[in-house]
C-alpha cells in the first residue's frame, strides 16, 4: 500500500467517525419523549420553599398542566432538537396569602416563559434559559410502575 494513502485514509477515518457520532446524537435528541409527570426539584438552582410543585408535558398535542403551589398553570409548547419554547401559558388566579407561595409561583411561572433549551438524562428534565443557558429549573419524571 502507498505510504501517501495511509497517512490521508486516517484523517479521513476520523473525520468520518466524528460526523457520524454528530449525526447520531441529533437523532437520538429528537426522539426524546418528554410525555409524562414530573415533579420540580429546584428552581434557579434553589429547592423550592412549596412542595408539591408538579406539571405533564403531553407530546401528542404538545401541552403543559401544572399546579404552581396555588394555582394550575397551563399551556402549548414546540419542541425541537435540543430547543423547546413555552407559548400561550395562562394560570388561575387565586390569591394565595402565604407570601412565599405567590413568590414560588412567580419563578416558577417565569422560568417556564423563559426557556430556551432542554436536556432530559436519567430521568431529570433540565430547562435552560433562552439568553445565556442558565438553568432554570429542574424537575424529576415520575416512573410508572
Amino acid at each position: 500500500m502507498n505510504l501517501k494513502f495511509k497517512f490521508l485514509s486516517i484523517p479521513i477515518l476520523i473525520i468520518f467517525l466524528v460526523l457520524s457520532g454528530c449525526n447520531s446524537t441529533r437523532i437520538s435528541v429528537e426522539q426524546v419523549d418528554l410525555s409524562g409527570n414530573y415533579t420540580v426539584k429546584r428552581i434557579n438552582g434553589e429547592i423550592p420553599k412549596v412542595s408539591g410543585l408538579k406539571f405533564s408535558l403531553n407530546q401528542e398535542d404538545q401541552s403543559i398542566h401544572g399546579f404552581a403551589g396555588c394555582n394550575s398553570f397551563f399551556g402549548k409548547y414546540q419542541k425541537e432538537e435540543s430547543r423547546i419554547e413555552f407559548i400561550n401559558m395562562a394560570s388561575t388566579e387565586k390569591y394565595c396569602q402565604e407570601p412565599f407561595v405567590m413568590d414560588t409561583e412567580f419563578e416558577l411561572l417565569n422560568a417556564i416563559n423563559e426557556t430556551g433549551s432542554f436536556r432530559f438524562e436519567n430521568g431529570i428534565l433540565t430547562l435552560y434559559s433562552r439568553d445565556n443557558l442558565q438553568v432554570l429549573f429542574e424537575a424529576a419524571k415520575e416512573i410508572l410502575k
